[in-house]
Order: structure tokens, then sequence, then C-alpha cells
């Protein structure tokens, strides 16, 4: 009774414990029938084979491009990598600390209008959201360089072709950011475009401070504008910033994409193992293995969670309102140039959101369908062990795999509505604020 009562508020406690008794029981079996190999019992490679690759390929050439991957597991910097985050930390500073100055100055201030408001808080909001995740992928980067190494360990379970599956995660992963970076180029060159147009429609305010036209983000810079080298030096290093963001938020967001790809591919060979059970003599061992594999992809997931899972907030609290604030600078800008370059933002922000929160719930649906296989084996006419395993299988089931942004929530496609509607309310907010 105590036993069953563990299994049903603790399934992840206790199942572990059962898979590995099971797994026991097998191994036995297996070693006593020296005639049967090992790759026949499991369907997959032998477990010594080791596929030598770098999976997440385009996601972890960015991220040493940013200085964000840990190679060789090596935690001591070398000279040259101090070299290049010296460069990258001179040319953030420029940028970030006039930013960072303007975004105090509009919250206090009550001369500037509430379009110059909005466009400051978008700014520096995107920054901190880029520096939040850039922190929080720093912290768990050498765990997260053994993650993605550990997708080779699912080569010892199945004979899927993982190399296919990360060719198809990296391939979105190009689309996405190909996407993003053509939208920072218009992004940062709409401005330079517009500068006539500006000059005509630029508010007292700005004209009082000797806020220049021509730049990304309209703010207060200690360098003339009639000096064309170092305005263009600056600008230059807006575009530097802007780029290094987009490519901080959406490499990782991308990663982790990629990562689930994996996992959902291995539960449906869990699930295909699981339905030609049936067609199968030797029931028991069988099962066992599919047990063992089936508690890899869960371990699998958990990392995930636990690795990203704190970047993931990113999309519940910041992305609701970076999202109306474009809604409301679209609507806002007379220039139809700056109309377009907020929409290829706001619509950027949407492709990312809506990429995180399909995978999460593909995530949940193929977890979920492993509980109807493992119930649709013939369990009545098998042993009463057999039973004990697939009634494990099915009460773990029960319970989804799910991505998972902390304790605020899980990335599916409810929270996708939930966070458009969050948007939304931000975004009428704004608008009433403005009329009054």
């Amino acid at each position: 009774m105590y036993v069953r009562w563990l299994v049903i508020t603790h399934p992840d406690v206790f199942i572990p414990y059962a898979c590995i008794m099971k797994l026991e029981r097998i191994k036995r079996v297996v070693v006593s029938q020296s005639n049967v190999p090992v790759s026949s019992v499991s369907g997959g490679r032998k477990m010594s084979e080791k596929i030598v690759h770098q999976f997440m390929r385009v996601n972890v050439k960015i991220l040493e491009i940013t200085e964000l991957w840990l190679e060789d597991g090596n935690l001591t910097a070398k000279k040259m990598k101090i070299l290049k985050l010296c460069i990258m930390f001179i040319l953030v500073c420029p940028t970030c600390i006039p930013l960072l100055r303007e975004f105090i100055i509009v919250l206090i201030d009550p001369a500037p209008d509430i379009v110059h408001r909005i466009q400051i808080i978008l700014a520096e909001s995107c920054v901190l959201g880029a520096m939040y995740m850039v922190i929080c992928f720093w912290k768990n980067r050498s765990q997260i360089k053994d993650l993605v190494d550990s997708i080779a360990d699912f080569a010892n379970y199945s004979e899927l072709d993982l190399l296919i599956i990360d060719e198809k995660a990296g391939f979105f992963s190009k689309i996405v950011l190909g996407y993003s970076l053509s939208g920072m180029v218009i992004y940062t060159l709409s401005p330079l475009l517009s500068t006539e147009s500006c000059e005509k429609v630029k508010s007292q305010y700005k004209i009082d401070h000797g806020i220049p036209c021509g730049i990304i983000v309209p703010i207060r810079i200690p360098i003339d504008p009639e000096n064309s080298h170092i305005f263009r030096f600056y600008v230059f290093d807006q575009v530097v910033n802007g780029v290094l963001a987009v490519l901080v938020v959406v490499n990782i967001t991308m990663m982790v994409c990629g990562l689930v790809e994996h996992a959902i591919s291995q539960l449906k060979q869990v699930r295909c193992l699981m339905s030609k059970l049936s067609e199968s003599g030797n029931i028991e061992e069988k099962l066992g293995f599919v047990v063992k594999y089936h508690y890899a992809v869960i371990r699998f997931i958990n990392n995930i969670n636990k690795y990203f899972g704190s970047q993931l907030v990113l999309h519940f609290t910041l992305t609701s309102v970076v999202i109306s604030l474009l809604g409301f600078q679209i609507l806002m800008v007379n220039d139809r140039k700056e109309s377009l370059m907020y929409a290829l933002h706001l619509i950027g922000w949407l492709i990312m959101l809506y990429n995180i929160c399909y995978y999460g719930q593909l995530l949940i649906d193929e977890s979920i369908g492993v509980a109807f296989d493992a119930y649709s084996v013939p369990w009545y006419n098998c042993s009463v062990r057999v039973q004990k395993d697939i009634k494990f299988i099915v009460m773990r089931s029960q319970k989804p795999l799910t991505l998972k942004a902390m304790n605020l929530g899980i990335m599916s496609h409810p929270t996708f509505l939930g966070v458009i509607s969050s948007s939304y309310s931000y975004f009428t907010l704004l608008l009433k604020v403005k009329n009054a």
C-alpha cells in the first residue's frame, strides 16, 4: 500500500528506482543469454559506439563568436579571449551608458512626450533582456556544454540519425537568425534614410537637448553630429550593440528549440518501440529497454529546464511588455519607414515567442502519447511484472514533460495566447494614457 502511494504522489522519485530495478533483472537475463547481442535488445547502436560530432553547430558557432561558449571545458580565459571580451566591453559602453542615462531622465523629467519615452523604454528593455540572458547563460555554460554533448548518448538507444535531426534544428535556427539579422539591418538603416524627414518633424524637446536624427535610439550623446567621422563611428557602435543583442536573445532561444527538437524525436522513437512491443515474443526484455530509454529522455528534458529555465523567464515577463510597446510605436510614429522598422521588430519577437511555445506544446503532446501507447500493449496477456512496469509507464506519462520557465509557467500554446492577451492589455493602457 505504501509503495502504491509513493508511486502516485512522487513519480519522479519512485520511477527511476523502479526502472533501475527492472534493468537489473534484464541485465541478468541478457548476460545469461550470451548469444543475444545488446543491439538486438535495444534496437540501437552498441553501447561502445560514440558519435563524434558538434551538435547544435549553428548555435554553438554564434556563441563562440560572442565569447559565451565554453571551449574544451576550460574555465581559465586565454589571452585572446580576454582581449576579445575587452573589445566587446569597449564597444558596448558608448551606447549602453548614454542609453541608461536617457532612461533615467525620461522616467524623472515630465517634459518628454510619450512617444520619446516609449522609444527609450523599449530600447532599454531589449538591452536589459539581452544582458539578463547573457548572465544566465554564462552561469550555466559548463553544464549547457555537457547537455549538448549528451545528445550523442541517445545513439545507445535508437537507430535514429541524430545528425539529420541536428541539421533540421540548425536549418530552422538559420532561418530565424537570418530574418532577425536582416530585420536588424533595416532597423539600423531606417533612421539614416529618414534623417531629412526626422529634422522636419523633430520635437522641441529634442531640439533643446541636442538629440540628433540618424541614430537608432534618439538619446543625448556626448558627440557633435557635425563631426561626421565620430558620429558615424557612434552609429556603427549602435549597430554592433543591436546585432549583439539580437544574436544573444534569438540564438539562445533557438538553441533551446533545437534541444527540445532532439527530445521530441526521441520521444517519438520511444512511442514507436512501445507500439511494437506486441509484435515481439520477448516483451519483458524489450519493455525494460523502453523504460530505460524513456527515463533518459526525461532526464534530458529535466536538464534543459534546469539550465535554461531562468532564461525562458524572459518570454513570460519582458516579451509581453516589448510587444505592447512596439505596437504602440507603430501607431504613434508618423514616418512610414519608422513604422516598418517597428513592425519588423514586432514580427521578430512574435516569431521567437511562438517558436518556443510551439516546441513546448509538441513536447507535451508527445510525452502524453507515451501513456496511450503503453496502454495499447496487450498487458492482459503478460506476466504480473510486465503489467506493473506498464502501469509505472502509464502513471509517469500522465504527468507530461514540459518546457518550464522556472516556476512561472510552461511554454505552450495557451502560454502564447496568454502573453498576447497581456500585451494587448498593456497596449490599450498606453493608448488611454496617450489620449489622457
